[in-house]
């Protein structure tokens, strides 16, 4: 049964493929007969386009149609290039816009620089025709264009901008009033006068002396230069006497004495401490050294002293010229000092004068088995016990302060006193140091906490002990006397007849 059904169903397929096999068939038929009708209508037309292209031809017509397809092409890009220009026109047109807007805001400030250089120009041309500056007086005349205003302008900016950098008219007015009030005390006699134009702040600085003639800075400075030349020139041998006389005769005289007498001070100084036999075998000098001269004009201090310690008759004569010549130098810078400071002159020739600004100390030092001194520098000083370090100051204090006592009166009383006594210092450096006290014949006042004085090189000592118990509003005081072997406690009456004493 199922294979009877199977080929029943192949059966009608086959049936139905074969009605519509039949039915394409008949369509390609159909198809076929219309194709075969359009190619002949196909042949035809071609025939037809051929026999009209002949006949264009022959009339020309083909070129005509060539002409209008060119000529519409060229339309076209006609087209184009008109939309393309009128963007183009458009775009400038509002450039145009934008620069006759700058232009204008450019004549605007054309006419306001034009303005301040008319203003300029007329400022430059009454500053010129007061002839205050004669620097550039000369080649500013009335010919002159603008260019070459300018230029002098330049010039003249860049000569005074290293002078006036970082200032402004404020600071510089008040300068030129210090300046002003400075020199108006000096040139009494020109009565110097400011005026200040309150249009256009302009400061005015001249001499009313003549007020019919008043005189510019300029002027006036011309006629001092002259005066201060006929001067020197009547002044110049008068100088050099004058000189001759003081520095040679009276006053290098003294100084002579003062430099053989600080000489022999510091000969006596290192005697002193040469003496001294410190534990650690420490030795100390002091070196009175001649500074260095501080212009060509000058002599160092070790060659001005040479001469001045000469007969002034037995010098040559360029001998005494050279040290002219010094102090006429030294005597300009007090000069100059005086007026920068506005203190007396006679202070500043004072210091010149004064012998012991030619010099300058260094301590040297020795120790053990050392045979030559060195300088005592910072370092070397650093590197010292605490005990070196206190002989290092001790001793030349005590020797200097000796040496200054020695120009004293015999009755004058020679006491030092100290704070914190030989603080730091060893018992054997305490010895020698009250041993230094008593050769200089020292009367002294010490206050320590441990120290009492008593040593075999101290002759006699007052000492006094204050004593305090704890928290207690009052102090005691036990009074000893050292006499040179043994201390003793005084009783009541002695140190009331000691201190009645």
């Amino acid at each position: 049964m199922e294979s009877g059904k199977s080929i029943g169903r192949h059966s009608e397929s086959i049936r139905r493929f074969q009605e519509e096999t039949e039915e394409l068939l008949a369509e390609l038929e159909i198809e076929s007969e219309q194709v075969d009708e359009l190619e002949e209508k196909y042949h035809s037309l071609k025939v037809k386009v051929e026999s009209l292209r002949r006949h264009m031809q022959e009339l020309g017509i083909h070129d005509l149609y060539e002409r209008i397809s060119q000529l519409d092409k060229e339309k076209r890009d006609l087209v184009r290039r008109i939309t393309d220009e009128n963007e183009c026109i458009r775009k400038d047109e509002a450039e145009q816009a934008r620069l006759a807007e700058r232009l204008e805001t450019r004549m605007g400030r054309f006419d306001e620089h034009q303005q301040a250089v008319d203003e300029a120009l007329r400022r430059w041309n009454g500053e010129i025709s007061l002839g205050l500056v004669t620097d550039w007086t000369d080649l500013s005349g009335a010919g002159q264009d603008k260019i070459d205003v300018f230029r002098l302008c330049k010039t003249i900016f860049h000569e005074l901008q290293p002078s006036s950098a970082g200032r402004n008219r404020e600071s510089v007015t008040s300068s030129l009033f210090d300046q002003f009030n400075t020199v108006r005390h000096l040139l009494m006699d020109y009565v110097l006068e400011a005026m200040v134009n309150d249009k256009t702040g302009r400061i005015t600085v001249l001499s009313m002396r003549d007020r019919l003639r008043p005189q510019t800075p300029s002027a006036l400075l011309g006629e001092i230069n002259a005066l201060i030349t006929e001067q020197s020139d009547l002044l110049d041998e008068k100088d050099r006497q004058l000189y001759e006389e003081i520095i040679l005769r009276s006053v290098g005289k003294t100084v002579r004495q003062r430099i053989m007498r600080a000489e022999q001070w510091i000969k006596e100084m290192n005697r002193l401490m040469a003496e001294r036999n410190t534990s650690s075998g420490l030795k100390l000098q002091l070196q009175w050294v001649p500074k260095a001269a501080q212009s060509e004009k000058e002599m160092n201090a070790e060659q001005l002293v040479e001469l001045l310690r000469r007969d002034a008759r037995l010098l040559r004569e360029d001998e005494v010229e050279r040290m002219i010549q010094h102090f006429r130098s030294r005597i300009q810078w007090a000069k100059q000092g005086a007026q920068e400071e506005r203190e007396s002159l006679r202070k500043h020739i004072y210091e010149i004068l004064d012998y012991r600004t030619w010099f300058q100390f260094n301590l040297r030092y020795k120790k053990g088995g050392e045979t030559g001194y060195k300088e005592l520098t910072d370092s070397k000083f650093n590197v010292m016990s605490g005990g070196e370090k206190a002989m290092s100051m001790y001793i030349p204090l005590f020797a200097a302060t000796y040496s200054r006592y020695a120009d004293a009166s015999p009755e004058a009383p020679k006491i030092i006193s100290l704070d914190e006594a030989f603080a730091g210092v060893d018992e054997e450096n305490i010895r020698d140091l009250f041993k230094l006290l008593t050769e200089m014949d020292f009367d002294y006042m010490m206050t320590s906490q441990v120290l009492w004085g008593c040593y075999d090189t101290v002759p006699s000592l007052s000492v006094v002990e204050i004593y305090r118990p704890n928290d207690a509003d009052f102090v005691t005081l036990f009074r000893y006397r050292w006499n040179g072997k043994r201390i003793e406690l005084l009783q009541n009456d002695e140190s009331a007849a000691t201190s009645e004493e």
